[in-house]
């Protein structure tokens, strides 16, 4: 018997290529993707682990070429700024809706 967790890849993606945004896929993503860290409790009960897997998980979008990562996680938004020091841009997709939106 196989169960699929519950999660959303194409809406946020369409979303996305609505506001003219080239969507550039990580190489873990959708069921594959790799945690920032965060979730779980894992920030508060172990921070350094949790900086280690954000500074990835940057790295790895970095390596894409782009310069803006968007997630639809407040911990995800929290975790890779952190672990990012500028390097990329981290945006919450809702920041994007309300661009599309002014």
């Amino acid at each position: 018997r196989h169960i699929m967790p519950f999660a959303i890849w194409e809406p946020p993606r369409e979303i996305l290529r609505m506001a003219g945004i080239e969507v550039v896929e990580m190489p873990r993503n959708m069921l594959n993707a790799f945690c920032c860290g965060a979730g779980g409790g894992v920030s508060f009960t172990f921070p350094d682990l949790m900086k280690i897997v954000a500074n990835h998980r940057i790295e790895e979008a970095i390596a894409t070429g782009v310069d803006t990562l968007v997630t639809s996680c407040p911990y995800c938004v929290w975790a890779l700024s952190s672990a990012s020091n500028g390097r990329i841009k981290v945006l919450d997709i809702i920041e994007i809706i309300d661009q599309m939106l002014m």
